[in-house]
Formats: C-alpha cells, structure tokens, sequence
C-alpha cells in the first residue's frame, strides 16, 4: 500500500517537475524518502532519483548524500550503477571532483557484473559526464554495435552519439545521427526535443537561419507532447540564440522575460542571456548588473564565461579578459568551444605583450581548421586573423581577412562588426571612399548591435 501511495507522489513529482514546479515537486517526495530505508525496490530508487535531481537543479541538496549513501547499501548492482553516477553529479556540483571521478569508477566496476551492452552504455554516461565526447562516440557505437538492433537502449546511444559529434565539431556525422534518433520508434519526446534543437544549432552554424527556426517550431510540437521542464528551457534559449544572432535582441529579450514568468527557476540562465544581449548592444553597465545577477542565482558560472572576457576587452582590461579565457580553456572540453576560446584569445596575448606566444597559437590553430568546418568556425578563424593583422599594422593583409570573413558571415548580428572594421582598415591605407563605403553598409544593416551605432559615430566624424 505504502508502495502504492509512492508511487502516487511520484506522479505528482512528474507533473510538478514538467511544469517547472521544482520545489512542490521535491516535496511530493519528501515524506517517503526519510531514513532509514528497509529495502530499495524500483519504486524508491526512481523516486530518490528524481528528488535528487530536481534538488541538483535547484542547487538545493539537502539530506542527498545520506539517502544515496543509504540506498547504496541496499542496491542491486543495476540499481547502484545509477546511483553512483547520480552520486557524482553531487560531488561535483559540491566541487569535490576527486570523490566525483571515484563514483564514477565504482559505477563502471559494479557494471562488470551486467550483461556487455549495459556495461558500455555505462561507460557512455561515464564519459558523458565527463565531457569526453571522443570517448562517448566511440563507446557509444560500440555498444549499440554489441547490443543490437532490438535492443531498448539504442535510441538513447544515438542522441548521444549525435549530441558527441556535434562537440566534437562533426556536424555532417552530428546531423546523420540526429536523424537516426528522430525516427527511432524508440525515441521519446524529449530526446526528439533535442534532437531537433541540436539540428537547429547545426543549421545556425551555416547560417541557415530559416531552417534552424523550422526546426526550433518542430522541437516546440513534440516538447509539448511530453518533454520535461529542462528541455523546454534548453529549447526556448535556443529559440533565444537564433534571435540575438539575426540581431533581434528585443525579441531575444522579450522571449527571456516570458521564459523567466513561465519558469522562475530559470533566472541564472536567463540572467546570463541577457547579459549577452546588453553587451551586443553595447550596455556595458546592464551588463554587468545581468552577470552579477547571473552570479547571485547559481552557483554554477559556465555560460557567463565569454561575456565576462567580452566585458573586460569592451573596458580595455586585456589581462583581465585574458585571464578570463585561459581560466575557462582549463575547463572546456569540447572542441569546437576550445577552437574557438583560443581564437578569442591570441589577439589578447598580443595586446598584453605576448606576440610570440600569439603568433605560435594562431599557427596552430590554422593548421589544425578542418576541411568540414562550418562557415562560424571559418569565420571565427578568420576574424582571428584580421584582428592580428590590424595589431601589427598590417592593414592590407587585415582588410583582405575583413573581406573574407563577410563571404563567410554566418551570423547578421556580426555584419555590422564586420564591415565597420573593414571601414576602418581602409581609412588606415587613406582608401576614405572605400572607408565611407564600408561604414555605409554597416550603420545600414537592420540588427540591433553597438557597431551600427559606432559605424554611424565614424560617418559624423568623416
């Protein structure tokens, strides 16, 4: 009967948690989670999980430990293969790291006693959480390879295997398997969600914009056949990136205000959102005050990274937003993020005295751009490249990077940027005609950005 009435309450939790009702959720489950536990069925495995979880999201952990620690003794060897993992999560949201990778070590020895395919898919979560993506695709395809087609796991290996090819900036391998999950028959609605944004995301990379809101519409039809609290924040944020990157940032930042009105535990990342839109505006004050706010919501920082070194660089601080980036490189573990943090970098090693130690990164940056890099990647290397170009003087060789970086432009909020800079390469070789041209094009552009404002300040000044 006290199973049953669980089982009631975690129901309830379900419902609480999709409606981004993370507290009434967690205290649905509370009055059957005191210790101590008498035995550990799948009925109070699953409800200690989801408690949690949601106590993770909230940043609010409580008696976790205990509980995971106690039903650690009473778990079967598939049972506590979930709860080291989750066990994990805590220790790293705490900061204890070493205790984190230990969790996830006895997960994958307790593992050795379960059938092949189950103890590669724990290798995935392993690997998943900590952010190798190289190791996730491989293990990921090994298992479904071991596990076959029938087996119920593979539909989730393949949003995985997607969701690793795309951190490993493998978009064309990212999109195939994208549409592998989508049609599996075993696919449900939340990894269809992002499945559909991850696609979104990939369509932005080239600029495909109409495609990338195509997708974000079909994420929407199946988030609200059953997707979860979290994967409708993650889609509505990227909703939200497709709209500061066509240069709609009072879009982007009426659809933050519905999101944080809808979902109020979602102020930290919808705080970090708008610090992004105030910097693009050039709002320098607000956007300090959205990173502060962003700082006081969360304990967790990981998406306030670039605007903070964007911030510092804006106010001329160069080792401060140096120091922002290389603090960040220790931390970031995809690829493509790392490709492109480095960029951003090496005209800052430059501004601070370090032109060798500049030089040799944008070298090996060059060498190492792939033959199916997206258009960003491109355009992001080759920005690199002017700015370098413009800090020694070079201002033929930058106009000619300047120039390059247009045909490449994936995002339009980065025109006016683009063409203001190259505007300022030719008043530098006294071209004011093609200066004036330049500057035209940029204050002309229909974005919401701080360059169409300077492009306008060069024209009055000209």
């Amino acid at each position: 009967m006290e199973s049953d009435t669980l089982k009631t309450a975690y129901s309830a939790a379900q419902r609480f948690s999709h409606a981004g009702k993370l507290e009434e959720a967690i205290a649905s489950l509370e009055p059957f989670l005191a210790l101590p536990y008498a035995a550990l069925d799948d009925t109070l495995q699953n409800a200690l999980i989801l408690s949690v979880t949601l106590q993770l999201q909230c940043e609010q952990l409580g008696e976790s430990e205990k509980r995971l620690e106690a039903a650690l003794g009473l778990a079967s060897p598939a049972q506590a293969v979930e709860l080291h993992l989750l066990r994990s999560q805590v220790f790293d949201f705490r900061g204890h790291n070493r205790k984190a990778a230990t969790e996830r070590e006895k997960a994958v020895t307790v593992s050795e006693a379960l059938d092949e395919p189950t103890r590669l898919l724990i290798g995935v979560l392993k690997y998943q959480q900590e952010g190798d993506f190289e190791a996730v695709y491989k293990t990921a395809i090994e298992a479904m390879a071991v596990g076959g087609k029938s087996w119920p796991q593979i539909a989730r290996l393949q949003y995985f295997t997607a969701f690793a090819a795309y951190n490993r900036g493998r978009y064309d391998d990212a999109r195939q398997w994208i549409r592998k999950a989508i049609l599996h028959p075993q696919s449900t609605a939340i990894q269809k969600t992002e499945c559909l944004r991850l696609r979104a995301l990939c369509a932005g990379l080239e600029g495909n914009y109409a495609e990338a809101l195509d997708q974000l519409q079909s994420a929407t039809n199946f988030a609200r056949i059953g997707a979860d609290w979290n994967t409708a924040v993650e889609l509505t944020l990227a909703l939200g990136e497709s709209l500061l990157l066509l240069g709609r940032c009072t879009d982007a930042r009426e659809l933050m205000a519905e999101l944080e009105q809808r979902f109020p535990r979602t102020q930290a990342k919808v705080e970090a959102f708008r610090a992004r839109i105030a910097l693009e505006r050039g709002e320098l004050a607000a956007t300090d005050e959205h990173l502060t706010n962003a700082r006081h919501a969360s304990r967790k920082h990981d998406d306030n990274t670039y605007v903070s070194a964007m911030l510092a660089q804006e106010r001329g601080d160069y080792p401060e937003a140096l120091r922002i980036l290389e603090s960040s490189l220790r931390q970031i573990k995809a690829p493509a993020s790392r490709e492109q943090t480095r960029c951003l970098r090496v005209p800052l090693l430059w501004r601070c005295g370090k032109p060798e130690k500049a030089e040799e990164e944008a070298r090996l940056l060059r060498e190492q751009l792939s033959e199916s890099a997206s258009r960003q990647q491109q355009r992001t290397l080759l920005a690199m490249e002017a700015q370098l170009a413009y800090l020694k003087e070079d201002w033929v060789g930058g106009t000619a990077a300047w120039k390059q970086v247009l045909r490449l432009e994936p995002h339009p909020v980065n025109l006016p940027e683009d063409w203001t800079l190259l505007g300022d390469g030719y008043a530098k070789q006294g071209e004011s005609a093609a200066a004036m041209f330049a500057w035209q094009r940029a204050a002309a552009q229909p974005v919401e950005s701080i360059w169409v404002r300077r492009a306008k300040e060069r024209l009055e000044a000209s």
